[in-house]
């Protein structure tokens, strides 16, 4: 699973996860605003990751 923060030439104000790695790459990606819980419960890594506090350019 990666985590990655959209930054100039991506979605300003947006998460982006990436899971199920597989081939070098991945398979899923969720695209979440600023300030959107994203509940892993259900996942490997079990938690819910908060975004509202994710650091902005």
């Amino acid at each position: 699973m990666r985590a990655s923060l959209a930054g100039p030439g991506g979605s300003a104000g947006r998460c982006l996860l990436h899971s199920e790695p597989k081939d070098a790459g991945y398979h899923k990606k969720l695209v979440v605003d600023f300030g959107i819980d994203v509940d892993l419960t259900d996942t490997s890594v079990d938690l819910v990751l908060k975004t509202d506090a994710f650091p902005r350019d």
